[in-house]
């Protein structure tokens, strides 16, 4: 029960060696004519509400590229792609670049993170872009700080694109991608930081009594239902931030 309870309350995480701290981490590739993973792993297309999403190769202005045709029929319709980044430390990245143009210019895209618990945040091109998306080849890079919410930065799941249609009732067109990548960070160190997270007991849980591990137990569990409710509906949050406030 105490290894249990140790590893539902605290952990370390494994150090990274020096060679692995600085490559970035390209996730778009083009092989043969077809889509890819530059690392070989998971990627597929998403879509909401029956949103329809079809991804193609061509060559654009030179430049071998990947489109993202989209077709909406609602407003709350949107669709994207999303790239696997399991094992998912990417605290040794400082940003996401990507290149990118619509085809008519205009467009409503954003790039977000999620982590291995789902939590999301996905952030509009346009913050980094006052002019917004155009039909010309365009380079964002997105610093991975500005991703707040999102706290689990040695465990994150997927680097995601999406595209919406924000108030209109109905909209089809096309981006166009060249590259999506990690950038590695520029700063000097042997290793990552340890993270470590830790519960704050009024006794040792290495010589706790079992009615000390359950009373600790039930009244986690009894303040997260209690804390977690929507005062609206009474659903209960499937996750929440267990060492600060949620945003």
């Amino acid at each position: 029960m105490r290894q249990a309870l140790a590893f539902f309350f605290g952990w370390s995480l494994m150090t990274i060696p020096l060679h692995e701290v600085f490559a970035d981490r390209p996730l778009l590739a083009l092989e043969e004519g077809h889509v890819a993973h530059a690392s070989g792993a998971p990627f597929n297309t998403w879509s909401q509400l029956g949103a329809q999403i079809e991804l193609t190769c061509a060559q654009i202005d030179g430049k071998e590229a990947t489109v993202l045709k989209y077709e909406f029929h609602d407003a709350r319709q949107k669709g994207g792609i999303w790239f696997s980044v399991r094992p998912g430390d990417i605290r040794n990245q400082d940003s996401i670049e990507i290149i990118i143009r619509g085809r008519d210019g205009g467009e409503m895209v954003s790039v977000g993170l999620k982590d291995d618990r789902s939590a999301e945040q996905r952030i509009p091109i346009s913050t980094y872009l006052p002019a917004g998306l155009s039909n010309q080849w365009q380079t964002v890079r997105i610093p991975l700080s500005d991703f707040r919410t999102i706290r689990r930065r040695h465990a994150i799941d997927s680097v995601l694109l999406s595209v919406y249609s924000g108030s209109a009732p109905s909209s089809s067109g096309e981006i166009e991608l060249a590259g999506l990548t990690l950038i590695g960070t520029e700063a000097t160190m042997t290793q990552m930081p340890e993270d470590k997270e830790t519960f704050p007991f009024s006794f040792d849980p290495a010589t706790a009594s079992k009615d000390q591990i359950c009373d600790v137990l039930q009244e986690a569990s009894f303040w997260f239902f209690w804390n977690e409710a929507n005062p609206d509906n009474g659903l209960i949050r499937d996750i929440a931030a267990a060492f600060e406030a949620d945003e």
